[in-house]
């Protein structure tokens, strides 16, 4: 074994590759670099992993991508040479022998020019365009973010044989025995993202739905009503998961994952993500009878009572099949394995395979 580090690229729109990321190095024993344009959301790392900060690519909130061989539009930005450069002198300094990407196909096909081989974070959605193609066919190898059943009818073969399936990728909290309500109650979970999920609007649903107290958590409004309460995002949002008689949150991967993990009855309502990612998720919590999917925040006591009837209905107990407590450390396992190769061969360089 030499002195190499492993690279971990974690893309910051939104917290939800952080907080997979912080899963899985949880169970890695190696040097890891890992890098960021937000480090700030990250929570304390083992001494053996550094955390640095990159330039971002596009200006936040962009909801602008190219048809191309990367996904940002060639010409329309000045932002390339200091993140290139910035992750090329984290690589060197290191001595990276393995890279993990999630996700960012640009980081992905400097791994490839520099002949560092990297793993590749697989997400949700149409992702069929030439700058994902590229980018899983030079991968070494493609970690599936989400459990097997998740996959997607438009799949290619070689994609699925290439991609390690953990059952989904989250870090399971320990049970809690603290009380968070006296009353049944309806928890809205908000995220970092887009979403139409407001402090007015679960005010509304709490007067239409009187019969459930509603608890929000992930609000920059903190705000108590007769009937609701809204708090800001928790460390550790488990407790209320767990108490919940109804979950209702956007379809991004955590939250998923996290009420999965719980078995509760979920009403999803999918925002606009790059590729239709929650909506492709959205479709396949449907399709397994997982979540009751609403295009629209309801807004209507009849609309509410037929969703929550809905909900309740599920085949909750499915979760016991998709879903696996173990997926981060099996994900952590293949990558600690893939780099004790990397590192071994002189250089610390390995043939990627082609599909």
């Amino acid at each position: 074994m030499t002195d190499s580090s492993l690279f971990y690229f974690v893309n910051a729109d939104g917290s939800g590759h952080t907080r997979r990321t912080e899963a899985i190095l949880q169970h890695l024993k190696l040097p890891v670099v890992v890098a960021s344009e937000r480090p700030n959301l990250f929570k304390e790392l083992s001494p053996q992993h550094s955390l640095h900060a990159v330039p971002p690519l596009r200006p936040g909130g962009s909801q602008q991508l190219a048809d191309d061989v990367l996904h940002i539009p060639y010409g329309t930005e000045r932002r390339y040479l200091p993140r290139m450069q910035a992750i090329c002198d984290l690589c060197q300094r290191y001595r990276c022998a393995l890279a993990v990407i999630d996700v960012c196909v640009e980081t992905a096909m400097i791994m490839r020019l520099a002949g560092i081989p990297y793993w590749y974070m697989r997400m949700s959605g149409q992702r069929d365009d030439p700058a994902h193609l590229q980018c899983y066919r030079a991968a070494a190898g493609l970690i599936a973010s989400y459990p097997q059943a998740f996959e997607e009818d438009w799949v290619p073969d070689w994609m699925r044989a290439k991609t390690h399936y953990g059952g989904g990728i989250f870090m399971p909290p320990p049970p809690s025995r603290t009380a968070v309500s006296d009353r049944p109650y309806i928890l809205v979970m908000r995220g970092q993202g887009m979403s139409q999920i407001t402090p007015a609007a679960v005010a509304i649903a709490s007067q239409l739905v009187p019969d459930y107290r509603w608890i929000g958590i992930g609000f920059d409004t903190i705000l108590t009503g007769a009937n609701f309460q809204l708090l800001p995002r928790l460390p550790n949002p488990s407790p209320y998961i767990q108490q919940a008689q109804i979950v209702m949150a956007n379809a991004g991967n955590n939250s998923v994952l996290e009420v999965g993990h719980w078995r509760k009855p979920f009403i999803a309502l999918p925002e606009w993500r790059f590729f239709d990612e929650q909506r492709a998720k959205a479709d396949q919590l449907a399709r397994q009878r997982l979540a009751v999917v609403l295009e629209t925040w309801p807004e209507r006591s009849s609309d509410w009572r037929r969703a929550i009837d809905q909900a309740q209905s599920l085949a909750v107990e499915t979760w016991g099949a998709v879903l696996s407590a173990e997926g981060a450390k099996r994900a952590a396992a293949l990558i600690a394995q893939q780099f004790a190769e990397a590192a071994s061969i002189p250089g610390g360089r390995q043939r990627s395979p082609q599909p």
